[in-house]
């Protein structure tokens, strides 16, 4: 009991502890480097004009006027002006300083970061751990991890709110699926909507939720004709006299979603929702066609040279660029790199052993799921990078900002397959309560 205990309370702690250290390591000297062109531009400037009174400089003198206030929509083509809006308390209480600037990064950084712990919690639930510690890992990995916390403090540079979005959108997205509580729907379709005017790049992680969306219905389709055939059997064999008992569905890879599938105006208000968080893009592109023309003029040769037909070539690219993003030796140009090379090889091998201990150790166990959502994860990182081999301006690994919190929540899952595996103490009957809540 004391060991059950000791454990209940660390896994209490740990996202606790990595906000403190989050805190800890990116507060100090937040005026240093000095402020980023990109800082000014796509937040500081205009919410400053908004606050003195004085004339926006809107991006393509798109916006809104209320009265005698001009609201700005846009920033660039792809970059909505979200972080103007979120910036203006901030320049109201600390005045124009790069440090006001600079905490709404932090903020952003942190909502991230509990948003991950959260996020983390329901994959754990789902790979059938009843106190799951995938949450409080993937955050504790994020609060140390040098790339984020860098992203985090220059976090406008990277337009690090779109991150926020997408760790909250796929969040409820799984609440979702998990609960089958419409409010989930709906809030990860208004989520997706101001992601995407948040920055254009997040149409990465709309194609990778649709993505594992369409493998988990195609699996739940090829399951549910294997039951059904297995039903038939089973009639077949007790018309014939046949004794022995039928053997339970309990172990189902893939929960059906006929009992609770959303109703058509389900779907027809969650494209409401949509629609809205899209508003001001859509609006931006009905007076300017900024974002449009930046797209299809971009499609098969970027503006900064990237050839967008030689996909192969991209792919390589940004799956290199993972590879440094794991070892964090890409701030080269703040004094030198500094890199963790056993960093990208680690990570194989816990993927690779926590794939191991799903497929054999937890499978025999009857925790087929623990596989499954470790697949799925991984499927939708891959497909994260197939899809930011095509870009509209350059192959930044900045862009890859976006990314990192699902690669370190990915590896967190692995850790917790690995724990699942080595305690031995949560059963079927565990795994089915816990996705039955």
């Amino acid at each position: 009991m004391a060991a059950i205990s000791w454990t209940a309370r660390a896994r209490r702690w740990l996202p606790l502890l990595a906000v403190a250290l989050y805190l800890l390591l990116v507060l100090p000297q937040l005026n240093l480097p000095g402020l980023h062109y990109d800082e000014a531009r796509e937040a500081g400037l205009n919410a400053l004009e908004m606050l003195h009174h004085q004339n926006v400089q809107a991006f393509r003198s798109a916006g809104v006027q209320i009265g005698s206030l001009f609201l700005p929509i846009m920033v660039q083509d792809y970059i909505g002006a979200l972080n103007v809006y979120l910036a203006l308390p901030l320049i109201a209480a600390f005045g124009a300083t790069v440090t006001a600037l600079r905490l709404l990064a932090v903020a952003a950084g942190l909502a991230t970061l509990l948003l991950a712990w959260r996020l983390g919690d329901e994959l754990g639930q789902l790979a059938g751990s009843s106190r799951p510690w995938t949450g409080g890992i993937a955050a504790l990995l994020l609060a140390s991890s040098p790339s984020f916390l860098f992203w985090s403090r220059q976090g406008i540079f990277v337009t690090n709110i779109v991150v926020t979005l997408a760790v909250a959108t796929v969040w409820a997205a799984v609440r979702w699926q998990r609960t089958r509580q419409v409010g989930w729907l709906y809030t990860a379709a208004f989520l997706a909507g101001v992601g995407l005017w948040s920055k254009l790049l997040f149409v990465w992680v709309l194609g990778a939720m649709v993505g594992v969306a369409i493998m988990v219905w195609l699996a739940g389709k090829i399951g549910s004709k294997g039951k059904e055939g297995k039903k038939g059997k089973e009639e077949r064999g007790r018309k014939e006299g046949s004794e022995g008992k039928a053997e339970t569905d309990s172990n189902s890879q893939f929960p059906s979603s006929t009992p609770h599938a959303p109703r058509p105006t389900h779907w027809l208000l969650a494209m409401v929702f949509l629609l809205l968080g899209l508003a001001p893009l859509i609006l931006f592109n009905q007076q300017t066609g900024g974002t449009l023309d930046a797209v299809f003029g971009n499609l098969a040769q970027s503006y900064y040279g990237v050839n967008n037909t030689d996909f192969l070539a991209n792919l390589g690219a940004r799956a290199g660029q993972l590879a440094v993003l794991l070892r964090g030796d890409h701030f080269w140009y703040l004094g030198g790199p500094f890199a963790n090379a056993l960093a990208a090889p680690l990570a194989a091998v816990l993927l690779l052993a926590a794939g191991v201990a799903a497929l054999t150790t937890l499978r025999r166990r009857g925790q087929p799921r623990a596989g499954i959502v470790l697949g799925l994860a991984l499927l939708f990182v891959a497909l994260l990078v197939v899809f930011s081999s095509f870009t509209v301006s350059d192959l930044f690994i900045t862009h890859y900002a976006i990314v990192q919190p699902f690669v370190l929540l990915l590896a967190a899952l692995a850790l917790e397959i690995l724990f699942m595996a080595g305690r031995g103490g949560i059963g079927a009957a565990t795994a089915r309560r816990v996705w039955r809540t």
